[in-house]
C-alpha cells in the first residue's frame, strides 16, 4: 500500500453526497457520488451513506483531518433534522475510526474559494476547475473539493 497521504472532502447531502479524495497538493485522486432513493426509509438512506464513506475512508487509508460540510444555521429545510442526523453519525464514524475533522460552513467554503461568500455552486465549480485544472462537472462533487482545497488551506498543507 502507498504511503501517500489522502485527504477527504465530503458535502453531505440525503439524496447525492459528494466526496472527494487528493493528495498533500490537492491533486484530486479519487471522486464518488453517494445516491440515495427518497424513497427509501430515512433510516436505510442514512446507514448506506455513512457505511459508504466508512468503505472509502478504510479502503483508502484516509488521513486525518477529514473535511466535512457544517450545518448551515440559517437551512430551512424541511429535512434539517435529517441532514443533522446524517453529520452526526459521520462525525461518529469518523471518531470512532480516529479521525479528526474539521468542518465549514458552505458560505465559508465559498468565500475562501471564490472571494465571495455567496457565489452560486457554479462559480465554486469553475473556479476550482481554473485553478487546479480539473474538468469537474457535478456540484456536488465540486463544494465537496472546495471543502477539501479549504480543510487543506486551513491546516497550511496548501496555499491560497
Amino acid at each position: 500500500m502507498s504511503s501517500e497521504k489522502l485527504y477527504m472532502g465530503i458535502d453531505q447531502s440525503l439524496t447525492k453526497t459528494g466526496i472527494v479524495v487528493s493528495d498533500s497538493e490537492g491533486v484530486l485522486k479519487y471522486n464518488f457520488l453517494i445516491k440515495t432513493d427518497n424513497k427509501k426509509d430515512m433510516v436505510y438512506r442514512l446507514l448506506f451513506i455513512v457505511s459508504r464513506i466508512y468503505i472509502i475512508i478504510t479502503s483508502l487509508n484516509i488521513s486525518s483531518p477529514v473535511f466535512i460540510e457544517g450545518l448551515s444555521n440559517r437551512s430551512l429545510s424541511s429535512r434539517r433534522n435529517e441532514l443533522a442526523a446524517l453529520f452526526y453519525l459521520i462525525v461518529s464514524s469518523l471518531y470512532i475510526l480516529g479521525i479528526e475533522y474539521l468542518q465549514f460552513a458552505p458560505k465559508s467554503m465559498k468565500l475562501r474559494i471564490t472571494g465571495n461568500g455567496n457565489a452560486s455552486k457554479e462559480e465554486v465549480r469553475d473556479t476550482l476547475n481554473k485553478r487546479f485544472n480539473t474538468n469537474i462537472k457535478k456540484l456536488d462533487i465540486s463544494d465537496a473539493y472546495g471543502i477539501l482545497i479549504s480543510g487543506l488551506e486551513e491546516i497550511g498543507i496548501i496555499k491560497k
